[in-house]
């Protein structure tokens, strides 16, 4: 009895740094941080520019962003993207999932959700700027 009550703190210690290890899914980020921006720049990966100043288009964008359930990682594991957003200063939003706040990066888990904002980005491109994307 006496060894098992030296050695619990060590284990408790132990699984502690386990646990501590993985990195939790969450959508506290841009739930917490995302405000309604007054513009969102676009930025295509053509090298086109689109400033969006709509209320309601900016609201449909914030809404789906902070929806998304993120996960916390080093940096992006994808190149190649279709478009960025700047929303803020420190915060920006790549179209292959990545979330960027702070110079800390999450991952959207929701491909379905991630395609449907993509798709609904490049169309609003292409409705504006001919030729967008090699179209």
């Amino acid at each position: 009895m006496i060894i098992i009550k030296k050695l619990f703190p060590m284990l408790v210690c132990i699984l502690l740094l386990i646990g501590c290890g993985k990195k939790p899914m969450t959508n506290t980020p841009a739930a917490d941080l995302l405000v309604t921006p007054q513009k969102i720049l676009v930025t295509y990966g053509d090298g086109n520019k689109l400033t969006l100043t709509q209320k309601e288009i900016i609201e449909h964008i914030v809404t789906v962003l902070k929806n998304l359930n993120y996960e916390i990682i080093n940096k992006p594991d994808s190149v190649g993207q279709n478009f960025t957003l700047e929303i803020e200063r420190d915060l920006e939003y790549i179209s292959t999932g990545f979330l960027k706040i702070n110079n800390t990066y999450y991952k959207a888990k929701e491909s379905s959700k991630i395609l449907e904002l993509d798709q609904y980005i490049v169309s609003l491109g292409k409705n504006k700027i001919p030729g967008l994307l090699g179209s």
